[in-house]
C-alpha cells in the first residue's frame, strides 16, 4: 500500500493522520508522509482515544452471580477493552498500573500484580523442596557446569 495515495484521499491533515494509522502505518512514517512533527500525528490520534475512551465511559453493566460479578464492556473500534475505573481500584491497580490477563479456554481472568505474584510464588514453592534453597542450588549447579568445563 502507498501511503502517498492513502493520505491522497482525504481533505485534512487530520483525516490523513487517521486514514493512515487505521492502514496500520507506523506514527513516525504517518509524520513524514503528511510533512508534520511526530507530536502533532501523536497528538491527533491520542486525542482521538481518549473521545473514544470517554464516550465509552458508560457505566458498566453488572450482574451478581453467586459471590463473582459479571461485568460487560465494550470492545472499542481499536480493539482495546475499558476496564471499569471501580473494578480497578477494587484489584488495587493504581492510574497506570498493570494488570495480567490470564486466557483459559474462552474466558479471560484479569489478576492484579499482587495476585499475579502470589500466583507465581505458589507455582515456584511447588517446584522447590521444603528446606532447600534455591539460591544454594543454582551455585552447586554452576559450580558443577565449571568443572565440567
Amino acid at each position: 500500500m502507498d501511503p502517498h495515495q492513502i493520505a491522497a484521499g482525504h481533505p485534512t491533515i487530520s483525516d490523513k493522520i487517521r486514514a493512515l494509522n487505521s492502514a496500520g502505518f507506523p506514527r513516525a512514517e504517518i509524520a513524514r508522509v503528511v510533512q508534520r512533527r511526530y507530536q502533532h500525528v501523536r497528538n491527533v490520534l491520542e486525542a482521538d482515544r481518549q473521545k473514544e475512551s470517554a464516550s465509552s465511559e458508560a457505566p458498566a453493566t453488572r450482574a451478581e452471580v453467586g459471590s463473582a460479578s459479571l461485568v460487560r464492556m465494550e470492545v472499542l473500534r481499536d480493539g482495546s477493552v475499558v476496564v471499569p475505573a471501580d473494578i480497578l481500584r477494587h484489584l488495587g491497580v493504581p492510574p497506570g498500573g498493570v494488570v495480567l490477563g490470564h486466557v483459559d479456554g474462552e474466558q479471560v481472568r484479569l489478576l492484579s500484580g499482587r495476585a499475579s505474584l502470589r500466583r507465581a510464588r505458589e507455582l515456584v514453592a511447588n517446584l522447590v523442596t521444603q528446606g532447600s534453597s534455591m539460591a544454594d542450588e543454582l551455585v552447586r549447579e554452576r559450580r558443577e557446569e565449571a568443572r565440567r568445563g
